[in-house]
């Protein structure tokens, strides 16, 4: 909002709050907004104050040039900010040298120079966006009265941070695998790590296939109850690692430069990696040594259970929980005939064929002769179906959603931050304009607001210093604004 007087910061605004207000979110709606414009102007005021010492200081040989208005989107609204623009000229051997164009008070603030929207409100528009659809995000803010930009320029903010994202894991892919460089991290030592792997198709558009897969893993050292004496198990310290990946060796060599900042994984720690038997999988051998791979259990009994009916898949299921592979083979091999249909027994021989090709993977990793460390809770893995489901179904694949690749890539990345509790701090590390003010500059500020308050109060909020002025309620606005403990 500009710093000229507006009626949403007029005092007549304030006393209308109760004008047609059927019910008390009416009350509440109209004082946030009052209360954003409030902030705005102060804003507004604030950086005027600011840009008008930074002239008063400023090196010699900038020359005044006039101002100019940019206007920036921020948590609190639209900011107009009005900012002299400076040329350096320096006159030497009788010739006047001109400079490029400045502005000290975007340099002070370390605006860039074309974004138009502030860092805590790209934040909050990005992290909404990795929740739910960008023109969904735009409607509910919409709905809550907060400022909101249009559902291009939410998902334009959201990309480019996944893209971000997506850059710094590949170099920190390529420092380990291509440089041979330690990546920094915490190191931990642990006896057990558990991996799962799978990948679901997105819908594309603009692209020349009409599909592509995202690949995801997640890691987990093991389980826990979730709480004392409760009969639930959850996941200690899960971490998920996803995106569309050019090949297997990019997503395992990505998700092992990922846990070699989390862990010291040396040939002690015990390792076991369930899948669904995805050739893109087995990768995972050359990248962790000694892995112990095993198929899960979800993907596999269904297989079975749609090929050989409920009594006959109940007897399989039966002999390999017991471990006994063997057994399990040679009867799955000799209930293919028995299928009703030849479409049954090609079925029968498809999973059977599958289960040979990964018969060292049929046992689960708790019937085996190598057996994790003693003392750990071992539990069925399996874990890998609700992630995907909610970190990118839920997101990605519904409602007919369709996406390039490089949109699906980044989504991706950002859901697998925020699966791991990571996507706000990281947002807030990457999001950010550093401000740099002289201390010197900012008390010369605060003297002179602070010699004049009420000036300065009644040229940024008018309203205040109406008719109305000694009101208890404007008072304490008053007071407030300008430092002291408000009494109504």
């Amino acid at each position: 909002m500009p710093a000229s007087t507006g009626t949403t910061t007029s005092l007549e605004a304030i006393l209308s709050i109760l004008d047609g207000a059927h019910d008390f979110k009416t009350i509440e709606q109209k004082c946030f907004a009052l209360g954003m414009a409030l902030a705005a102007k102060i804003f507004e005021n604030v950086l005027m104050c600011l840009d008008e010492e930074l002239a008063r200081t400023r090196p010699r040989t900038l020359r005044n040039k006039g101002s100019s208005e940019r206007t920036i989107q921020t948590v609190f609204g639209e900011v107009t900010i009005k900012r002299r623009r400076y040329r350096e000229e320096i006159r030497e051997d009788g010739k006047l040298k001109k400079g490029r164009y400045r502005y000290l008070l975007d340099e002070t603030l370390g605006l860039p120079q074309e974004e138009r929207i502030s860092p805590g409100l790209t934040e909050a528009l990005v992290e909404g966006a990795v929740e739910e659809p960008f023109r969904q995000v735009v409607e509910r803010r919409q709905e809550a009265g907060l400022p909101t930009p249009s559902h291009t320029t939410v998902h334009n903010l959201t990309r480019k941070l996944g893209e971000m994202v997506s850059r710094e894991q590949e170099e920190q892919r390529r420092a380990v695998f291509e440089y041979a460089q330690e990546l920094p991290g915490e190191k931990k030592e642990v006896a057990c790590l558990f991996l799962e792997a799978d990948g679901t198709m997105v819908h594309l558009q603009r692209e020349e296939q009409k599909l592509s897969e995202v690949k995801i893993g997640i890691s987990y050292e093991g389980w826990e109850r979730r709480s004392p004496g409760s009969k639930e198990y959850t996941l200690v310290n899960p971490m998920v690692n996803c995106g569309v990946f050019s090949d297997s060796d990019a997503f395992w060599e990505t998700t092992a430069a990922r846990l070699s900042r989390r862990y010291d994984l040396d040939h002690s720690t015990y390792m076991v990696l369930s899948s669904d038997g995805a050739g893109w999988i087995d990768g995972a051998r050359d990248y962790f040594d000694g892995i112990q791979k095993q198929l899960d259990r979800f993907h596999l009994y269904r297989s079975i259970r749609s090929a050989f009916g409920p009594e006959e898949s109940s007897r399989l299921i039966g002999l390999l929980g017991r471990g006994d592979v063997r057994a399990f083979m040679d009867t799955m091999e000799a209930s293919i005939g028995d299928g009703k249909t030849r479409e049954e027994r090609v079925k029968r021989r498809a999973v059977f064929n599958f289960c040979k090709g990964h018969e060292g993977e049929l046992v689960d990793y708790r019937l085996r002769e190598e057996q994790p460390p003693p003392g750990i809770v071992l539990r069925g893995m399996g874990a890998i179906e609700p992630y995907v489901d909610k970190v990118i179904a839920n997101r990605m694949k519904k409602r007919g959603m369709r996406w390039t690749l490089a949109g699906a890539d980044a989504m991706a990345r950002l859901r697998a931050l925020d699966a791991n509790g990571e996507l706000h701090a990281y947002a807030s590390r990457r999001i950010t304009w550093q401000v740099r003010t002289d201390a010197k500059v900012v008390a010369r500020v605060k003297e002179r607001v602070l010699e004049d308050p009420g000036g300065w109060l009644r040229k940024a909020v008018p309203a205040l210093y109406g008719p109305h002025r000694n009101r208890p309620w404007v008072r304490a606005i008053r007071e407030l604004l300008s430092g002291k403990e408000a009494m109504v």
